[in-house]
C-alpha cells in the first residue's frame, strides 16, 4: 500500500469535519415533513373545492362550500347549507356546473354531509389526521364566503373545543364568512383536518371547523359491508373480507386508518392475509 502524504491526510480529515455534520443535519431532519407556501396549496388543492347552491321551497338560496373526497365525484359540505333544500346545484372552479346532486349521506349531531354527482376523473384532496393537530399550527381555508369564489385565508388553531352534545369542535382563527361553510381547512402540507362550519356571533374572530375524522368515518362507512360495531372499548370498527390483491397498507390506506391498529385489532402477528379472510377495520 502506497502511503497517504500528509497533505492528503489533511484534505480527507478536513472533508470528514465537513461531511459528518451535514449528514446528521440531513438524517435528523429527514422524517419531517416540508410545510408548502399557501400559494402552492391553493396552486395545487383550488381545483377540488366547489361552490354549492341549495334552493328551497320558499326561495331561500343558501350558498356554500364543498370540496372533493372521491374522484367518482363524492363531494363533502356542511348539512346545514342543504337542510331543506330540494334543489342543489354545485359549480367547480372550471366553471362546470351539476344540478343533478344526489345527497348520499348526512350526519346532522356533526353538521356534516355527503353529495355525489355522475362524473368521474375528479381531483379529490387528501384527508389528515385531525387527532394529530396541534394548538398554535398554521392552517388554511378555500371557501366562497358571500359567493366570491375561491378565496384563500389563513389562520391558527386557537383550541380544540367539546360542544354540549359531545362533539368535538376546532377554534380557529381562519375567517368563516356565510358561504365558506363547508369548504376545507388545511394544514401547510396541503391535507384537509377540517370542515369549516361558521362563526360565533357574540366575539370577534371566533370561527370553528368540524374534525376531519368525523368525516372520515363517514366515508369509511359507506364502504363497510356492515354496521360499525361497539368494540366494548368506546370505540368501534367494522368487518371486511380481505380481496385477493389486498394487503395491509392497502387496506389501512383505503379506510383511513393505520396497519399497526388494524394489527392491534385483530391481534395479527405479522403482515400476512389471505383472501376471504375476514379482519375488523377500527373506527374510532
Amino acid at each position: 500500500m502506497i502511503p497517504m502524504s500528509e497533505s492528503n491526510q489533511t484534505r480527507k480529515k478536513t472533508l470528514q469535519y465537513i461531511l459528518i455534520p451535514f449528514l446528521l443535519i440531513v438524517f435528523n431532519t429527514a422524517g419531517y415533513p416540508e410545510s408548502d407556501t399557501p400559494e402552492e396549496i391553493f396552486a395545487r388543492e383550488s381545483g377540488s373545492v366547489v361552490l354549492i347552491a341549495a334552493g328551497a321551497d320558499n326561495n331561500r338560496l343558501s350558498i356554500g362550500t364543498g370540496f372533493i373526497v372521491r374522484e367518482d365525484g363524492l363531494i363533502a359540505t356542511n348539512y346545514h347549507i342543504i337542510r331543506g333544500s330540494r334543489n342543489i346545484g354545485i359549480k367547480m372552479k372550471n366553471g362546470r356546473t351539476y344540478e343533478h346532486v344526489q345527497v348520499y349521506k348526512v350526519n346532522a349531531a356533526r353538521d356534516l354531509a355527503l353529495l355525489k354527482i355522475e362524473t368521474s376523473g375528479l381531483d379529490p384532496v387528501t384527508l389528515g389526521n385531525s387527532d394529530r393537530i396541534r394548538i398554535g399550527q398554521q392552517v388554511l381555508a378555500i371557501g366562497n364566503p358571500s359567493g366570491l369564489e375561491n378565496t384563500i385565508s389563513d389562520g391558527l388553531i386557537s383550541a380544540v373545543r367539546t360542544t354540549n352534545l359531545g362533539v368535538k369542535v376546532l377554534q380557529i382563527s381562519v375567517p368563516v364568512s356565510p358561504g365558506s361553510s363547508g369548504g376545507p381547512l388545511y394544514d401547510m402540507e396541503g391535507r384537509v383536518i377540517g370542515v369549516t362550519v361558521g362563526a360565533m356571533q357574540q366575539g370577534q374572530n371566533l370561527n370553528f371547523a368540524i374534525p376531519a375524522n368525523y368525516l372520515k368515518y363517514m366515508i369509511i362507512s359507506l364502504n363497510s359491508p356492515a354496521d360499525v360495531k361497539s368494540s366494548g372499548d368506546g370505540k368501534g370498527y367494522f368487518t371486511y373480507a380481505v380481496k385477493t390483491k389486498d394487503t395491509l397498507y392497502g387496506i389501512a390506506k383505503k379506510f383511513g386508518t393505520t396497519v399497526s391498529r388494524i394489527k392491534s385489532a385483530n391481534n395479527l402477528s405479522g403482515d400476512k392475509i389471505v383472501a376471504g379472510q375476514k379482519i375488523k377495520i377500527p373506527v374510532k
